[in-house]
This record gives structure tokens, C-alpha cells and sequence, in this order.
């Protein structure tokens, strides 16, 4: 009888390390699965802030090189590429809600990345020529959560000024709607004088403003 008792007593012994065995490999196996995890979690939070540095780097050179472009430009009254392979060239520069931007020419979905964009390919000199006879209708591009995003609180009334080589404009929203993006009657006029700013909205719909040169540049 006390064999037996010794047996079993030996058994449940063995039984309860196997357990304690069980359950500390098993910890063991989450302990790992958890570090894996979070290490997992650290890389790919460390790859989206690179990434997202190297956006905002990006952005900051590319700023500081069309500065520079614009620089030359009013020395020398040429067009300069911002930098090598660019398909645009600083125009003239806007000023709204305090706020001064660059005009690039040739608006382009790449263009607009880097600022407001003219959907016009002429040289600064000649920009600045069509801006003093004021007979046509400009029109300026940009998206609303970068550039354009001053425009969120434009109302009619507001003051815009756009200088070019030679002259500094004022222009007066005076009328502001939301248009379907296939909608481009805008780009057929207004009026000679006018300033036609397009931005982005929800989904396929476009918030354009409309202003009016006074009959005085600055």
C-alpha cells in the first residue's frame, strides 16, 4: 500500500513538472510571439516616418531650388527649370491671406506637387507682358490640402496680389462656387483681367474662385 501511495505520489510529481513544463514553454512561446510583434510594430512605424521624412525632405529641397529659379529669373528675365529634368519654370508669385507662393507654368499633375501652377508655357517676360495688357483670363491650379489650402477661408471681398517681372496686381474675389471637374467653362473666359483660382473638393467636384483686377497695379 505505501508503494502504491509512493507511486502515485511520484506520478503526480512528474505529471505536475511536465505541467509546469508545459506552461512555462508555452509563455515562453508568447513571450517571443509578443517581442516579434512589437519588433514587427517598431519597423513599420520606423519605415513610415522615413518615408514620411523623406516626402518633407523632398518638399524642402524642391522649395528651395524653385526659390532659387525664381531668383535667377528676376535677375536675368529667363525662364529657369528648378532643376535639370523639370517641365516648368517659376512665372510669378501670388500673395493670399499673407501668404506668398511661386507660380509655375505648364499645370500638370506633377507640377502641381510642387506648387501653383499656370496653365500657361510662357516665358516670365512674356507672362508679365500679357499681365500688363490684362486682356485675358489667368488661371491657377493647386491642390487644397498643400498650397491652396489658404483658400479654405477665402470669402468674396478678399484681396489677391500677384506680382510678376515687372508689376504687382490686385485682384477681388468676387464669386465662388463648386463645379464638376468636366465642367471647363471656367477656362473660357471671365473677362479680360480676370484671376480664376481651382482647387480641389470631394470626389469629382472643384471649388473655383473668381476675382477681378482693380484698374491700378501696386
Amino acid at each position: 500500500m505505501l508503494k502504491q501511495a509512493k507511486t502515485v505520489m511520484h506520478i503526480s510529481s512528474h505529471n505536475t513538472v511536465l505541467g509546469s513544463c508545459c506552461s512555462h514553454t508555452s509563455s515562453t512561446k508568447v513571450y517571443q510571439l509578443t517581442r516579434w510583434v512589437i519588433l514587427v510594430g517598431v519597423l513599420a512605424t520606423s519605415l513610415s516616418l522615413s518615408q514620411l521624412g523623406w516626402v518633407y525632405a523632398k518638399g524642402y529641397v524642391a522649395d528651395r531650388l524653385i526659390a532659387r529659379a525664381w531668383q535667377q529669373t528676376q535677375e536675368d528675365r529667363q525662364a529657369h527649370a528648378p532643376w535639370s529634368w523639370a517641365d516648368t519654370f517659376p512665372l510669378a508669385t501670388i500673395t493670399i491671406a499673407g501668404q506668398n507662393q511661386i507660380i509655375l507654368s505648364n499645370a500638370s499633375m506633377r507640377n502641381l506637387a510642387f506648387g501653383v501652377s499656370a496653365d500657361s508655357g510662357r516665358e516670365p517676360s512674356d507672362f508679365a507682358n500679357q499681365m500688363r495688357i490684362g486682356l485675358e483670363n489667368v488661371h491657377l491650379f493647386g491642390h487644397n490640402d498643400t498650397h491652396f489650402s489658404v483658400l479654405t477661408n477665402m470669402q468674396k471681398g478678399d484681396v489677391i496680389e500677384l506680382a510678376t517681372l515687372d508689376d504687382v496686381y490686385r485682384f477681388e474675389v468676387h464669386a465662388i462656387a463648386k463645379i464638376h471637374e468636366q465642367d471647363t467653362h471656367i477656362l473660357s473666359g471671365h473677362g479680360s483681367g480676370s484671376l480664376t483660382l481651382i482647387t480641389c473638393d470631394e470626389g469629382v467636384w472643384r471649388r473655383v474662385y473668381f476675382a477681378q483686377r482693380f484698374n491700378n497695379s501696386l
